[in-house]
């Protein structure tokens, strides 16, 4: 059975302390206030441009994170608005799972279930949730199994019916495994902020 592996966790440990990486969540506003674009939603306010357009992510270009986006001339943008600052760090977090007896754990004091692990075409499929959209969260999760690390071959992470979901894949498994251990694959942090409103003219 071949799997996606990592090195050994106690190998990989300088990773983990490797780098930041940081976005920002901005609102682009027209003279009238209506909302043009957002990477983070707000509530009740429908954006002229679908959120699933519309990055929040940064590249890091000579030690400065540098943000672009684009609107359509006619949408007249007045105003660029920052509402959250974010920033992804690695963290050895672990915990233990027996898979035949699934139970809720926490990190960073909130508590997360795993709602369903199952084999579907020799693909491991692990949901896991917690209530709400805590501030300090994990990105999604890899698994550690024998002490080594395997990274997820697809993940998603959503917020449906108040609740923080991942969903993740582990390509080529025959079997649950009888233990495991989730660790991070990085950390969100994210800080609210009172809005910095840019004038663009």
């Amino acid at each position: 059975m071949s799997r996606k592996f990592l090195p050994k966790l106690d190998e990989a440990q300088d990773d983990f302390f490797g780098g930041v990486k940081s976005n920002v969540r901005f609102a682009i506003r027209d003279k009238a206030g209506q909302l043009i674009l957002t990477t983070k939603r707000i509530d009740e306010e429908q954006p002229m441009i679908s959120n699933s357009s519309v990055s929040g992510d940064g590249t890091d270009i000579l030690g400065e994170m540098i943000y672009t986006t684009f609107v359509p001339k006619y949408t007249n943008p007045a105003t660029f608005e920052v509402l959250q600052m974010e920033a992804f760090v690695f963290d050895l977090f672990e915990t233990e799972v027996n898979t035949a007896h699934l139970q809720p754990f926490q990190f960073n004091n909130v508590t997360y279930t795993i709602d369903s692990l199952e084999i579907k075409q020799q693909t491991l499929h692990l949901a896991i949730s917690t209530e709400g959209e805590p501030e300090v969260l994990p990105s999604a999760w890899r698994m550690e199994i024998d002490n080594r690390l395997i990274d997820f071959n697809s993940a998603s992470l959503d917020y449906i019916n108040n609740r923080t979901v991942y969903k993740l894949q582990f390509e080529n498994f025959e079997q649950i495994p009888t233990n495991l251990k989730l660790v991070p694959s990085t950390v969100m942090i994210k800080k609210q902020i009172d809005p910095i409103v840019l004038d663009l003219h």
